[in-house]
């Protein structure tokens, strides 16, 4: 391979196939925005009555592929919680002057049942800082969306006041005939981000989802160092005290009450 300039490579990004006139579906998706914009008479410095909201999974064991250890040593020895495969969905919105509205977080477990009831007495969800819900798989159902606009959408305090636009994507929770039907009775305006086109149409996409789940990461790190060998803890613990902040009680399992402060 190395001679004709081929090498093994990790992959750096995965995703859907493209539309091929995408161009021209962009094109035609900002000039949507735009008619919207002047039928709402939503002025140049209005943007904070466009909202945009999107899903986004997060691993509650942030993996890693890589790890540090000595050169040489064979056996690569890394803690796990268990957990790696388990995952939660957010539900984040921000609107185009940079307000983010409350979020709403899609446990793994039944509706109603124990983990819905225990996530929802935290302080913070008491506060009104964040929304819990329930569903089977973790997954943003038409319930859940229907209760986002209930809950959160309608009480963005720029919403009440004047009209909003919201822009979503295409997601089957979003554009379901009940979902459809309660933006149209509470009269909402609404523009859909045509298929395929989130990399280039849906902002949170493009600007906030990676910044968001990095931040998840530095915690995750900064509470939890599974991501050294076993090895390497010991050795920094004792000839590097001083640049290894972590102790034997940073190693309990992550859990949710960690991942959502």
């Amino acid at each position: 391979m190395h001679r004709f300039g081929f090498s093994i490579r990790r992959i750096s990004h995965k995703g859907q196939s493209l539309p091929e006139q995408r161009d021209f579906i962009k094109q035609k998706f900002i000039e949507d925005i735009i008619k919207k914009r002047k039928e709402l008479n939503i002025l140049d410095d209005e943007d904070y009555r466009i909202i945009n909201m999107d899903e986004t999974p997060c691993y509650i064991s942030m993996g890693f592929d890589t790890t540090i250890d000595f050169r040489g040593n064979p056996n690569i020895e890394v803690e796990t919680n268990g957990k790696e495969n388990y995952r939660v969905t957010t539900i984040l919105a921000v609107a185009g002057d940079g307000t983010k509205l409350q979020p709403l977080i899609i446990l793994k477990g039944e509706a109603g049942k124990t983990i819905e009831s225990k996530y929802r007495k935290l302080d913070f969800v008491q506060n009104g800082n964040v929304l819990i819900y329930c569903q089977k798989n973790g997954w943003c159902t038409k319930e859940i969306f229907e209760e986002w606009i209930k809950k959160i959408f309608l009480k963005y305090e720029n919403c009440i006041m004047e009209k909003c636009l919201l822009v979503f994507d295409m997601a089957t929770s979003h554009i379901s005939e009940t979902s459809l039907d309660l933006l149209k009775k509470l009269k909402v305006n609404y523009l859909i981000i045509p298929s395929g086109m989130t990399p280039f149409c849906q902002p949170l996409d493009i600007s906030v989802n990676k910044i968001f789940k990095d931040i998840i990461l530095d915690r995750y790190i900064s509470i939890s160092p599974h991501y050294l060998s076993y090895y390497q803890i010991i050795y920094l613990k004792q000839n590097c005290k001083e640049c290894f902040p972590f102790s034997d009680n940073n190693r309990n399992i992550l859990n949710y009450d960690n991942i959502l402060i």
